[in-house]
């Protein structure tokens, strides 16, 4: 956590002991509920690998997160694709190429 979030969640473990992963999920999202607009869906559509692998993972793992908080029942195969159909065009037909049914398989097949 950086900036706002940082600041908030210092203030908030202070105040609250034995808080549960649930109670956590549902004060974040009350918290930064705005920050979970359209926007995330829209800069989840457009994520596409302009530098490392990990530099791509760790932005789609960001998007997916804020994703799930809004909509929990997304489908894993939606993320999939995503992640796969954002890869630099020379790592998108070698990965496809193997049907990777899992986003750690497509990170696999990626990686060689």
């Amino acid at each position: 956590m950086k900036d706002p979030a940082e600041v908030w969640f210092g203030s908030y473990i202070m105040g609250r002991r034995g808080v549960t992963w649930d109670e956590f999920i549902v004060d974040v999202y009350a918290r930064f509920k705005d920050n979970l607009s359209s926007k995330v869906v829209e800069d989840f559509n457009r994520i596409c690998q302009t530098g490392t692998l990990d530099d791509y993972l760790i932005k789609l793992e960001e998007l997916k997160a804020m994703l799930l908080i809004r909509t929990p029942t997304m489908a894993e195969l939606y993320f999939l694709e995503s992640f796969i159909g954002g890869f630099k065009p020379a790592v998108k037909p070698l990965v496809r190429a193997f049907n990777p049914q899992t986003l750690t398989a497509a990170m696999e097949h990626a990686r060689y």
